[in-house]
């Protein structure tokens, strides 16, 4: 793993590179209240087989805390121009929780960009309530002693390892920028349709259980399944919560290669 720094219109973003260039590309984006580091496990799994780039959001992490540019739109053109700048061929995308909202969106705006789009628990009408329940929630944390942190994170399905290498990740992400997401962003709960039914590259959404912290209704899943392109998947998990790459990494893997294998039919050399 290489860790390096790109220059997009004058932010300074920050991105970790996987695996042999030679390789099929793949790019994965992280949620708003985490860093490109959540993807570790999964990337050093997948990096016999693929070129992995993943970088830290604007705001996050250790890329740079411009002052304005927090619309979704402004985050696809980053992940854009990044693959434009490494020259990254027909990549895959992976996106989790806000990365699977910018995923929907270039999914329909950027036509033939990507290889395959994977999803995971994207939010969707449950933006409605960042303001007033998740970003408060995600904020608190950073003033929380770690031992609680940890706690909080074995209480959201983390086993002890994965919830002691997650517990700095409060500390790492700017409060301001999470209130401007939601502030530029308060209309996504409704324009997350207009992207859904015109999604123009194979996609897979990967649902988890919102009795476990899933963050898609059941009601909301029968509408949007409807709703959505043709060429859209959705795969639901029992069980498991809105984190769900990172309480199970091995799952999230053999997801990944079953949609890839059989969109791709890619061979693997494991």
């Amino acid at each position: 793993m290489q860790e390096k720094h790109i220059n997009i219109n004058g932010i300074n973003i920050f991105y970790r590179e996987y695996g042999d260039p030679k390789s099929q590309d793949v790019i994965m984006v992280h949620g708003w209240s985490t860093t490109g580091i959540v993807w570790e496990e999964v990337a050093k799994n997948l990096s016999n087989n693929f070129h992995i780039i993943i970088p830290d959001n604007r705001g996050n992490g250790k890329s740079s805390i411009p002052t304005s540019g927090y619309h979704i739109k402004d985050y696809a053109k980053d992940i854009y121009n990044i693959i434009e700048k490494l020259n990254l061929k027909s990549p895959i995308f992976i996106g989790h929780s806000w990365g699977g909202n910018i995923g929907t969106l270039m999914g329909a705006e950027y036509p033939n960009l990507f290889k395959l789009i994977i999803l995971e628990d994207p939010v969707y009408w449950k933006m409605i309530d960042a303001f007033k329940t998740i970003i408060p929630n995600i904020i608190k944390q950073k003033n929380m002693p770690r031992i609680e942190i940890i706690k909080n994170g074995i209480n959201n399905g983390l086993n002890n390892l994965q919830a002691e290498k997650t517990a700095d990740l409060p500390k790492k992400y700017s409060e301001e920028h999470l209130k401007k997401i939601a502030f530029y962003n308060r209309n996504w709960a409704l324009n997350c349709e207009y992207y859904l039914k015109r999604i123009s590259t194979p996609t897979l959404i990967i649902l988890a259980d919102p009795y476990h912290g899933g963050y898609i209704s059941d009601t909301e899943y029968k509408y949007h399944s409807k709703i959505a392109s043709k060429i859209v998947d959705f795969v639901k998990w029992k069980n498991v919560g809105h984190l769900m790459h990172i309480t199970n990494p091995d799952k999230f893997i053999r997801e990944f290669e079953k949609y890839t294998s059989k969109k791709l039919k890619i061979n693997r050399c494991n």
